[in-house]
């Protein structure tokens, strides 16, 4: 009796033991899957033409290594009667943990340039 009870203490660790390590697997493979991260700040945002404007932001890489963001940019003015929209993906990584800065000239609707504001207008990177 005393054996079966060893072995089925010898069971039940092993099954502990692998759910463990399944579980940590896991996590590191949906942390991997996940990409980069990023936090996007917008710093300017200035008239080029009565169409468009030069739209200023840092992006800071939130991981270890470095990483190429592609960011979204959408701008709009504070009734949403001007919006325009653009994009850019970096020319170079971004070393983990640190900033970059870029400026990205945006289309905007209706002439409105001059109308377009940081309050109203977003930048996301992936």
């Amino acid at each position: 009796m005393l054996r079966a009870e060893s072995s089925l203490l010898e069971l039940t660790v092993l099954v502990v033991v692998i759910a463990v390590v399944a579980a940590i697997a896991g996590f590191v493979v949906v942390g991997s899957v996940s990409g980069p991260r990023y936090q996007a700040t917008i710093q300017n945002i200035v008239p080029y033409t009565s169409s468009e404007v030069i739209v200023d932001f840092q992006v800071k890489n939130l991981g270890e290594s470095p990483a190429t963001p592609t960011c979204v940019i959408d701008t709009s003015s504070s009734a949403f009667a001007v919006t325009g929209e653009g994009s850019m993906t970096a020319g170079q990584p971004v070393p983990g943990k640190a900033w970059a800065t870029y400026h990205v000239v945006v289309p905007v609707t209706s002439g409105g340039a001059t109308s377009v504001g940081i309050g109203a207008s977003s930048v996301t990177c992936h």
